[in-house]
């Protein structure tokens, strides 16, 4: 064979083999990308509409961690969480488009290219990838507090996915941080311990967290910290996309004991399976014990009632209500506190963030945003600190005293001003 047919011939070796690498990363991609269904996708949607119409280009470009549902590590469900990929969305082109790459584990970037239309009824978002088989999505810009995250629902499908905004781990992971399945992890530059027994080293490069424990095992943990809410949920055997298992901590001098909502009850703690896991042992944050608890009312407040029509399908318009005159997030601010079957609860509302409590013992926390449907009536949307998406309906009283929520799973309680 001559020289010239062989060099042919391994230059089209060496294109078959990086067209097939790249088929492969991508074919990754969209395995990572697909798979996790939205419930109620109207209300993760309808809410913040506007608000992409009129921000989400100027917030689009930058650097994300993708997430989406994953197994909690204590057998509860699916939590959000950040996945192996890292988003960067550059400055738009001149022909609309905004060049972008997905950056895997291994190094190896994929690029393509990301189309924002907030011209129709809902706004979309497309990824047109190498192959040239595009992945559209509507999307919405999510404001928390000063930053932000993008919420993705395939139309078709309702695959439900988050594009979270990167933030230098290295200025909040230090210290020690528990699960709400009593585990413990401890960051101490470059030093690792779980549970206060086993320990290892770690590096830590954007949201991605390589391990070497000091008995030999290794892990790749995948990291998204919210700073508002300052949660940090941690993805676990990153290396193998089938064993991956999630859990969200909070900083263990303000740990509280597993949460237990009126929608669920609290798991028990399950072992995982790289990693061992001691029972719960701090103390949860004091309740306020200043107040007398309210006693159960002779005529509660009537309970808000969901509207009897069905709420229109998807993906038809939304019809936003007419703006009201007063700010009823504002007007709820405070300290409430209820009777449930002789137990005290008692909830906080500060901003937009929470704070449960049911017999002085902290049982959930989250942020919340409300959707105003009247002067004195709303929907509460509901993210807690698992990631799990919950909404409320609320009617205040007109003279701010009392106010009642029913809950998803149709509790109603009402509740007596304290604070």
């Amino acid at each position: 064979m001559k020289i010239f047919e062989r060099a042919a011939l391994v230059m089209l070796l060496i294109f078959c083999l990086s067209i097939s690498a790249s088929a492969s990363s991508l074919n990754l991609i969209k395995s990572i990308t697909s798979d996790t269904r939205a419930d109620q996708a109207d209300d993760l949607i309808t809410p913040f509409i506007e608000t992409t119409r009129q921000q989400g280009a100027a917030h689009l470009p930058g650097r994300y961690a993708h997430a989406k549902a994953v197994p909690s590590r204590d057998g509860s469900g699916n939590i959000i969480a950040p996945t192996s990929l890292i988003m960067t969305i550059n400055a738009r082109a001149e022909d609309g488009s905004y060049p972008a790459n997905f950056n895997l584990p291994s190094g190896e970037a994929v690029d393509f290219k990301v189309e924002l239309d907030t011209s129709g009824e809902l706004p979309m978002l497309k990824n047109i990838y190498p192959d040239g088989e595009p992945d559209s999505n509507i999307a919405v810009l999510v404001p928390n507090n000063n930053s932000y995250i993008w919420r993705l629902v395939n139309p078709q499908t309702q695959n439900l996915r988050l594009m979270m905004p990167l933030n230098d781990l290295n200025n909040f992971i230090n210290g020690s941080w528990q699960g709400g399945d009593g585990s413990t992890i401890n960051f101490s530059n470059g030093k690792l311990t779980f549970n206060n027994q086993t320990s290892g080293s770690y590096t830590l490069t954007d949201n991605r967290i390589s391990v070497k424990m000091d008995d030999g095992r290794s892990d790749l943990i995948f990291a998204a910290y919210d700073e508002n809410s300052q949660i940090l949920v941690l993805t676990f055997n990153g290396s193998e996309q089938d064993k991956w298992s999630a859990m969200a901590y909070r900083k263990a001098q303000a740990q509280a004991q597993a949460p237990i909502t009126p929608q669920q009850p609290a798991p028990a703690p399950q072992t995982p399976n790289n990693y061992p896991v001691q029972q719960p042992q701090p103390q949860a944050p004091q309740a306020p014990n200043n107040y007398p608890m309210p006693q159960p009312q002779p005529q509660p407040q009537p309970a808000p009632q969901y509207p009897q029509q069905p709420m229109p399908q998807y993906p038809q318009a939304p019809v936003m209500p007419q703006q009201p005159v007063q700010n009823l997030q504002y007007l709820i601010q405070g300290l409430w506190a209820a009777n449930y079957n002789g137990a005290a609860v008692m909830t906080q509302l500060q901003g937009n963030t929470f704070h449960d409590w049911i017999n002085g013992q902290m049982t959930a926390y989250g942020n919340f945003q409300i959707q105003q449907t009247s002067q004195l009536t709303g929907v509460m949307y509901i993210v807690d600190f698992k990631g799990q998406q919950f909404q409320n309906l609320i009617q205040l009283d007109p003279s701010g005293r009392f106010l009642t929520m029913q809950y998803q799973n149709g509790l109603a309680l009402t509740f007596q001003r304290m604070q």
